[in-house]
């Protein structure tokens, strides 16, 4: 799946500061490219060996199920309407069957804010697999237009033993899993990592992460969140969170985004409206237990504006999430109830 790094997420960097007097664990690191950005794991020594190629291989499946940018893969020819069924028993049809499934999820709690029939959209805009022409005016009347073909209502789908049957309403609806892929990549190496008796590790695809154990310290592991401004560093970290045994994702507009005519379009698309989702939310960090959760919601946050993110993380138990506005000219900090027990004082 082609994702530039930049665009899915901000930036995360990694601090391992402790104690000296700490015993310091025996941890290697494997890194690559995937999904467009990159990806690392560090873990400690398991029962079983972990290798690079179990990684690569494992990656290079569930891009042939979820990327859009590769003509033959799953989502590509159900888009073109070559795939009207999946088989269970082929991991590539279960990886796109599995994402869909808890898409839906986020599609009802976030009253259809979160959507993955937005590709149409995204298209448009210039941010998916057919590119944007650089000084391309958008025909802003043709939103509407497409928006006949946007809403998940218009898939069905039906489980028949290891069978799922799919039918669009409309054959011009496509998806795109973007805004919840990585997260899912991370969980399918950690759970990769588990089955091998790894204690210990972080897998981080994009700065979408999930962290078991400890770090190479002996100590929950450090994470800081970027500040959300064009002009930061990717290491300028705004808070710091410490973790065990969670995962973290973040989503933000601050660095992917252009302006034409004057007017900033960022990727973050409303599937309701058809326009592309400005406000002075400029980034949203969500823990939660699976990192596939956490990508989706942090994603929902963004579309939905500040005041609706407050009020959804304090009906969700299983999250905590903290969110970054623009307030005067100034950045400030919302923390749903449980998040600041996560917060690093620096």
């Amino acid at each position: 799946m082609r994702i530039p790094t930049v665009i899915y997420s901000l930036v995360v960097c990694f601090l391992f500061g402790c104690k000296n007097e700490v015993e310091q664990l025996s941890y290697d690191s494997i890194k690559g490219l995937t999904m467009g950005t990159y990806y690392k794991v560090t873990f400690s020594k398991g029962e079983e060996e972990l290798k690079k190629e179990e990684i690569e291989a494992l990656l290079l499946d569930l891009n042939s199920a979820l990327s859009t940018y590769q003509e033959n893969s799953i989502i590509s020819q159900f888009n073109l309407n070559q795939l009207t069924s999946l088989d269970l028993n082929v991991p590539t049809h279960k990886y796109f069957y599995e994402v869909l499934e808890r898409s839906k999820y986020f599609y009802n709690i976030s009253e259809n804010y979160f959507d993955p029939t937005v590709m149409p959209l995204v298209n448009f805009y210039g941010f998916g697999y057919m590119g944007r022409e650089e000084d391309n005016e958008l025909d802003m009347t043709k939103i509407q237009n497409i928006l006949d073909y946007v809403s998940l209502d218009k898939l069905n789908w039906q489980k028949q033993e290891s069978q799922i049957v799919l039918e669009k309403d409309n054959p011009k609806l496509e998806l795109d899993f973007s805004a919840i892929a990585k997260g899912y990549g991370v969980d399918i190496i950690s759970t990769m990592l588990e089955k091998k008796k790894i204690k210990n590790f972080l897998v981080d695809i994009g700065g979408e992460i999930n962290v078991k154990g400890k770090n190479p310290k002996g100590k929950n592991w450090n994470l800081g969140i970027s500040r959300p401004l064009d002009h930061a560093d990717y290491n300028d970290a705004q808070i710091i969170v410490t973790l065990s045994d969670k995962a973290l994702a973040t989503s933000g507009n601050y660095r992917n985004f252009y302006e034409l005519n004057g007017v900033k379009y960022g990727h973050t698309i409303n599937p309701i409206t058809g326009r592309s989702q400005r406000s002075n939310l400029l980034g949203t960090s969500i823990i939660a237990s699976n990192c596939m959760d956490a990508d989706a919601l942090a994603t929902v946050c963004m579309v939905i504006g500040l005041e609706k993110s407050k009020a959804l993380l304090d009906q969700l138990d299983d999250f905590e999430g903290c969110l970054i506005y623009n307030e005067s000219d100034s950045l400030q900090l919302h923390y749903s109830k449980g998040f600041e027990a996560y917060v690093k004082n620096q």
